[in-house]
């Protein structure tokens, strides 16, 4: 009878034991992985289900998998970061794949197996913050260099001079090489490891709550290390910037729901190499592009879950042209110049639409939305041509005299093209039929849009855009009959 007890005894230990260390053990699935866009062979990889959604890792090596697991875990843990109900794919490679891997669905993410299994994983814990949790890129930096020892001396010296302060706005472009000096990047990365040691001190526990207090974390590290100065608000990130270390075609810029490219893109077409004037050339692009989405979703021209779909812009290298356009059976946008981009943008929406044969009304919405409501790099290129009285050189226009227009970023685009158009020498022959080979501009398409819609709606533009309830002929009446009214209204 003792024997079987005995037996019992180590049978329900064996069990207990599967209980609380076997069952609670992330079981790893070996999975065939064919990289089609970079290699031919196969690879072999470990995979497992997570809260987050699927780790893979490239190894048949459960000890490097399981290492792997651990890391992610403790990076979540740490940040306090959560990735919220969407699924995400986090892939850990011996090599990075080609763009398309990472790029053709947002929800898969690629890092370094040897960064985790060789290194520190600082890199790692980096990207995966700013990529999965979508952490500001001075949250993740600090947190990953947490490790690393500051010199507050140095910064109290280094932002005790003014014109140094404008990096505590600790936006994402100012931890990117590519745009400053060395000695600059070394110092906003120094910063944000200072800061995100005195909120974790403070006690902000995670990243949402160090995001949320920014200006008072900022403001209290500054005393903390005896400057005497203060920020009064914090800079709101309206870009976010992904960076990968081994492949500039991993590197990506989400601008609300637009992906753009890093690889080759046009931020380069700005010009200029100060990094504040980056900071604002970034952000008026991303509230011109709300400029458009707010308008088409107030008007309920489309609805918001159709409006804030995924949209990838890339730099167009093909067209000899040398123009941007926007993919009409997609939503895909090449890209040549910034100052178009909220133009393309709008095409991107109304092409979905369906729309009359007309390009003059395509194009004319494209210019009313996207150049003269919502670009402040067009309204910019109007006030400088207006400063020196560029304007004078066109023997069609009379000289506009700039003291007579308020100079600004709110510049009335489209009153002054009104303005240009009102006085030609011969309206009559400035404003060519629609219907015949004489042609038309794309600032009479803008401007007799924002005619339209202006003076009667945007309902009654979309009827003719969309040409509904009509017959093509009908509605090419009805077109007439307002272009007709309109250019009279350029006579008086």
């Amino acid at each position: 009878m003792k024997k079987y007890t005995n037996l019992i005894s180590i049978i329900s230990l064996f069990v207990i034991s599967i209980i609380l260390f076997g069952c609670g053990k992330t079981q790893f699935t070996k999975e065939t992985h064919k990289r089609e866009l970079e290699f031919t062979r196969q690879f072999e990889m470990l995979t497992c289900e997570k809260p987050y959604g699927k780790l893979c890792v490239e190894t048949e090596d459960e000890e490097e998998a399981r290492k792997v697991e651990a890391f992610v875990d403790n990076c979540f843990k740490i940040s306090g970061a959560e990735t919220g109900d969407d699924k995400c794919t986090l892939y850990f490679l011996t090599s990075f794949p080609a763009a398309e891997l990472t790029m053709a669905d947002q929800d898969n993410f690629v890092f370094s197996l040897d960064d985790v299994i060789n290194n520190d994983g600082s890199t790692s814990f980096e990207r995966l913050l700013t990529h999965v949790a979508g952490c500001d890129m001075w949250i993740s930096y600090g947190l990953s260099g947490a490790g690393t020892e500051v010199n507050n001396e140095e910064l109290k010296e280094y932002y005790s001079i003014e014109e140094n302060r404008a990096q505590l706005s600790l936006s994402g472009v100012r931890f990117i090489k590519d745009f400053q000096e060395e000695e600059e990047y070394e110092k906003v990365k120094q910063t944000a490891i200072s800061v995100i040691k005195y909120a974790k001190k403070k006690g902000y526990k995670n990243i949402n709550s160090i995001s949320e207090n920014k200006t008072e974390i900022i403001n209290g590290w500054l005393e903390s290390i005896g400057v005497d100065y203060s920020i009064e608000e914090s800079y709101e990130d309206k870009v976010k910037f992904f960076v990968g270390p081994e492949s500039e075609k991993l590197d990506y810029i989400l601008i609300d729901n637009l992906v753009l490219y890093r690889n080759g893109s046009p931020y380069t077409d700005h010009n200029t190499k100060d990094i504040n004037d980056l900071e604002y050339h970034f952000s008026y692009i991303a509230d011109d592009l709300k400029g458009v989405r707010d308008f088409i979703i107030s008007n309920n021209i489309l609805d918001s879950e159709t409006v804030n779909r995924r949209i990838v812009c890339e730099w167009n290298e093909t067209n000899r042209l040398g123009t941007s356009f926007a993919h009409p059976d997609g939503d895909k946008i090449l890209l040549q110049a910034w100052q178009s981009l909220p133009h393309e943008y709008t095409h991107i929406y109304f092409t979905t639409l369906g729309r009359t044969n007309h390009e003059f009304l395509n194009e004319g919405i494209a210019e009313y939305l996207g150049a003269y409501l919502n670009s402040t790099c067009e309204r910019m290129a109007y006030s400088s041509y207006l400063n020196d009285e560029r304007y004078s050189e066109d023997p069609g226009c009379i000289l506009i005299k700039a003291s007579k227009i308020d100079i600004s970023e709110n510049i009335d685009l489209m009153a002054m093209n009104r303005v240009l158009l009102k006085d030609k020498d011969f309206v009559e022959k400035h404003c060519y039929p629609l219907f015949n080979e004489d042609g038309w501009t794309y600032e009479e398409s803008g401007v007799f849009v924002g005619y339209l819609i202006e003076n009667y709606s945007v309902d009654e533009f979309m009827k003719i855009f969309t040409c509904e309830g009509r017959s093509n002929e009908e509605n090419e009446a009805e077109l007439q009959k307002y272009v007709d009214e309109w250019r009279e209204s350029l006579n008086n």
